[in-house]
């Protein structure tokens, strides 16, 4: 008695414990029947508890899941627990349920607990696309999944994942599934998904690449399976489905990467390539497979290399372009505009910068050359352009508010225009920081309005000074009413919100008739002056406004 009382009383506890952070407990038996279900039931399964017991626990899942969960149940009672796994529940008549599902097994009892939790709609919207039958990703997805996950840097994100690549060949496989019945090549391809699944892991990922290939990239918190025991399971699979030995040939290949100071494009255009090769080339030995991959990694390491010499040495410059106001074409201020010497591409290089961490350093190099320029032309204002990246990063505040405090006759001369080459995450804290700036004196402008959806999310939440709409977009608007009518109402709503607008790539007097119809009070463009490395001396940038407005024109190049 005092061991059943002990029992029951372990058991109550682990109800309660997993019902505190799950919607469904379901107590399975040895056989894999349901015994007893506790919390949701009706809910989630369509049934009540009485009606479910006795019911396979597989049979309660879609069959691109069911042979993954019935893994997960197996692994869990040769463990005694397994992390959360991603699979959809299917109660008779009803769409799948995305869900979270966890196991423990109590060997004394020989009973496995079963948690079911809901996932969030967010969740489940961030889902990627799985096929209905094996329940794998298909390339694109492997390789979308792959570049999402790379966090450059952080050993436990994308970087750990793909050190732990392996691509699977089973040459012959597809034939041998022409030759079954259809039933019978859909269990087995759905049992080869469920062993791919399972063996990556939580946050790992498992892919069909082509007929016969496959991807894994194992969850770095698992451990990592071997190639030996990897393929002994796929042939156990294979003989399971009655496919003898001489039909299927299995081969693995484990790729090792050095992701250390990649940027996610670098990452995913190596992954690309060599992927691309391995489901091309039949006969691809894993020796050059790697020299493949580690020539693609190797030209990125070089380019990180030289950014950060480029940045160490200060090999970069700053030219200037006007921005003036349209009705009187005087210079209000100037834009800095990066650029590097020895040929180095700005945009592709600020970019890289981005996404290996090196927005930061370059911002406040860009702010120490933009104070030293406003010091060489005290008459001057100068506009210098800020990632996302750095606006939401902690130190970077703190790094250019000090040097802000050391300058505080610049505040009405120096301009932020916060660009959007990299969605900021924390919006309230950059919000909070952008405030801060305007407190003290420095304008704020958002960049490159009307390029992509992040800037309209910015302007809902941050208080700016100005606007200036993409060149391109306003392009547009010379022959689409559509696009004229979204930039005039545009700048209805700037002045409501007392700021006001910069229209870019004006090259043309027509484009300033637009500009001025539109509202636009602010231009920048060839026809008001090319980038050049000298902020010309301010009666020279009146005359040569003076002689755009007598009809200089330019083109952009």
């Amino acid at each position: 008695m005092p061991e059943r009382d002990d029992y029951k009383n372990q058991r109550d506890r682990y109800i309660a414990f997993s019902l505190a952070a799950a919607d469904l407990l379901v107590e399975v038996d040895e056989g894999g029947k349901i015994a007893r279900t506790v919390g949701a039931t009706n809910a989630l399964l369509a049934e009540d508890a009485q009606s479910v017991k006795g019911q396979a626990i597989e049979a309660l899942f879609p069959s691109a899941d069911r042979y993954l969960v019935a893994r997960l149940l197996s692994r869990a009672r040769d463990i005694g627990r397994i992390d959360p796994a991603t699979v959809r529940l299917k109660p008779d008549g009803r769409k799948p349920i995305h869900v979270n599902l966890g196991a423990c097994y109590l060997p004394d009892r020989q009973r496995t607990f079963v948690t079911v939790t809901v996932l969030s709609e967010p969740l489940v919207k961030a889902l990627p696309e799985r096929d209905d039958i094996s329940g794998l990703l298909d390339l694109c997805e492997f390789q979308h999944m792959a570049s999402r996950s790379i966090k450059p840097g952080d050993a436990g994100s994308g970087a750990a994942m793909l050190q732990e690549m392996q691509l699977i060949r089973l040459n012959g496989l597809s034939d041998a599934m022409d030759k079954m019945p259809q039933s019978r090549s859909e269990q087995l391809m759905g049992e080869i998904g469920a062993l791919l699944r399972a063996s990556s892991g939580p946050t790992g990922a498992a892919a069909r690449l082509g007929d016969d290939e496959f991807g894994l990239m194992a969850d770095p918190g698992s451990s990592a399976i071997s190639e030996a025991q990897l393929m002994g399971d796929i042939q156990q699979v294979l003989n399971n489905a009655g496919v003898k030995e001489d039909r299927v040939s299995s081969s693995i290949v484990t790729l090792s990467m050095d992701t250390t100071n990649l940027s996610e494009d670098s990452v995913a255009k190596a992954l690309s390539y060599v992927v691309d090769k391995f489901t091309k080339t039949a006969t691809l030995e894993a020796r050059d497979l790697q020299n493949s991959l580690n020539a693609a990694i190797n030209a990125a390491v070089d380019q990180y290399a030289r950014v950060k010499a480029v940045l160490a040495a200060g090999q970069f410059t700053l030219h200037y372009q006007p921005v003036v106001d349209i009705a009187s074409r005087d210079v209000h201020h100037y834009e800095a505009l990066l650029r590097f010497n020895g040929g180095l591409d700005s945009y592709d290089t600020v970019r890289f910068s981005e996404q290996v961490g090196l927005a930061v350093e370059f911002d406040l190099a860009v702010c120490d050359k933009a104070i030293s320029a406003l010091h060489q032309h005290p008459g001057e204002s100068i506009a210098m352009n800020l990632s996302g990246l750095s606006v939401q990063n902690a130190q970077f505040r703190d790094r250019l508010s000090a040097r802000l405090k050391a300058e505080p006759a610049l505040k009405n001369r120096l301009m932020f225009e916060l660009t959007e080459s990299h969605m900021i995450e924390d919006v309230e804290d950059a919000a909070r920081y952008l405030a801060d700036l305007r407190r003290r004196g420095y304008k704020i402008c958002l960049d490159d309005f009307g390029s992509g959806a992040a800037a309209y999310n910015y302007l809902r939440r941050f208080d700016v000074d100005y606007i200036k709409i993409d060149g391109p977009f306003l392009k547009t608007a010379l022959t689409q009413p559509r696009q004229r009518a979204l930039i005039h109402s545009l700048s209805i709503l700037c002045q409501e919100l007392k700021c006001q607008c910069i229209g870019e790539m004006i090259e043309s007097e027509d484009m300033v008739r637009l500009a001025k119809d539109l509202g636009i009070t602010h231009g920048q463009g060839w026809l008001f002056g090319k980038p050049a490395a000298q902020i010309p001396p301010r009666s020279n940038a009146v005359s040569h406004a003076v002689a755009r407005r007598k009809g200089v024109r330019e083109t952009w190049g």
